[in-house]
């Protein structure tokens, strides 16, 4: 019975001993893991510090300033549709597309100098133009022409399908000129202006043509009507700012006597509600117009002269001399008049209504030879004939609608388009010139 005692005592002891070993053990433990919680959190109150001065450095206002102006860039569209073209920073996913950029610049910096990056290319794997790309300074008529069809809706398997002449017929029918003008306009264009965008250039050119209002753009375009508007009048600036290079008065330099054929056109507008008056008057169109002045090399592709807008009730002849309105309170003579630049000796071509001017422009009257009577009114066909290509540009063509803000607002942005067809007419007439006489 004592043995059996003995040993349970001795068992006991043994287990106590155990169990308080293993409680120093643990406490040991507890503290080596208290003492490294205690340098984690002595980390991290070094690493809150540096955030807290680092946030100090750009303050609270400068964070909400940066919040606020994330938040503008996603006002400034509905539902997304500018994100192509319109330089918003939000690709509407969730993901910024700076962070995009940020990750392929490590791809491109592996590239040697002789390998071309994909992310540089014009053309996506889609098929579709990239608007963001920075365009070449030098471009070829087949980029051209199927980057314009692609932007116009056809796909690479109907572009294929047809031949060059359909493909440069639609090319036509979308731009109002044929790839080769448009290469050539492109290359002076961008030299002048570089930071234009690819696609919106071609965007400018189609709304000369067809004159479709923003909502139908939009459809067909991508970017919404609040980056249409802005860019189309920005763009038609810059396109009718070529004219310096392309209007010429250096043909009276030669030994010819009739150097030009000059005639004035009419375009229709809508009424000046501000500044209502007879003199707006197109008898012509029967309604609200506005008057320019062309002036034609004869004997080479060129276009000398233009002038305008003035009113459409103003004489042809008037506005040859220098006169700038049928009112005669408020007419006044323009210095800066076609008349005042023909030399002595030099001549033009033009209708009856130029006849009493005999020392400047040639018309057809009597006593003149067959021969004369026929050539002069080729001549007159021929001006004419860039009459016809003029309007084939809607904008030229239809009612100009644009302008609300004034009468002077209207003539402004009507005299920009003006210029910007004539500029690309300038540029078609010497790929595709006008009969010869």
């Amino acid at each position: 019975m004592s043995f059996f005692a003995d040993d349970e005592f001795s068992f006991l002891e043994t287990y106590q001993e155990d169990r308080s070993n293993g409680e120093d053990e643990s406490d040991n433990e507890r503290s080596q893991m208290s003492s490294k919680e205690d340098d984690d959190f002595s980390i991290l109150e070094v690493n809150d510090e540096e955030e807290d001065s680092d946030n100090e450095d750009v303050g609270v206002e400068g964070l909400w300033d940066e919040l606020m102006a994330s938040f503008g860039e996603l006002d400034k569209c509905d539902e997304g549709t500018c994100e192509e073209g319109s330089g918003c920073d939000f690709d509407f996913v969730g993901e910024s597309t700076s962070t995009k950029e940020e990750e392929s610049d490590d791809e491109e910096e592996i590239l040697s100098e002789g390998d071309v990056s994909p992310h540089t290319n014009t053309t996506d794997p889609s098929g579709e133009v990239n608007n963001n790309a920075a365009p070449r300074r030098t471009f070829s008529v087949d980029k051209v022409l199927r980057d314009g069809l692609i932007f116009a809706g056809f796909n690479d398997e109907r572009i294929t399908r047809c031949g060059e002449k359909r493909n440069t017929d639609r090319f036509k029918a979308h731009y109002g000129v044929g790839p080769k003008t448009v290469v050539s306009f492109l290359e002076d264009l961008f030299n002048k202006h570089p930071s234009l965008k690819y696609k919106d250039v071609f965007m400018t050119l189609n709304w000369l043509k067809t004159y479709s209002v923003a909502h139908v753009m939009a459809a067909i375009w991508g970017p919404c009507e609040e980056y249409i508007n802005p860019v189309l009048e920005d763009y038609i600036a810059k396109f009718a700012s070529l004219k310096e290079g392309k209007i010429r008065l250096d043909r009276f330099n030669d030994e010819t006597i009739i150097v030009f054929s000059i005639d004035a056109c009419h375009f229709m507008v809508d009424e000046m509600a501000l500044d209502p008056s007879t003199r707006w008057y197109d008898f012509k169109k029967g309604g609200a117009g506005l008057k320019y002045e062309v002036a034609l090399s004869i004997h080479t592709n060129e276009i000398m002269w233009i002038r305008g807008p003035l009113e459409a009730s103003i004489h042809d002849i008037s506005m040859f001399r220098g006169y700038t309105t049928k009112d005669k309170k408020k007419n006044k003579v323009d210095k800066d008049a076609f008349i005042n630049y023909v030399p002595a000796g030099k001549k033009g071509v033009g209708d009856s209504g130029y006849s009493g001017e005999p020392n400047k422009i040639v018309t057809t009257r009597k006593g003149q030879s067959v021969e004369m009577k026929r050539w002069l009114g080729r001549v007159k066909s021929r001006q004419e004939t860039f009459f016809s290509r003029m309007k084939s540009f809607n904008i030229m063509k239809n009612r100009f609608r644009h302008g609300k803000r004034g009468t002077k607002d209207k003539m402004i942005r009507h005299k920009n388009c003006f210029e910007s067809v004539v500029v690309l007419l300038a540029y078609d007439i010497e790929h595709n010139p006008l009969f010869e006489v």
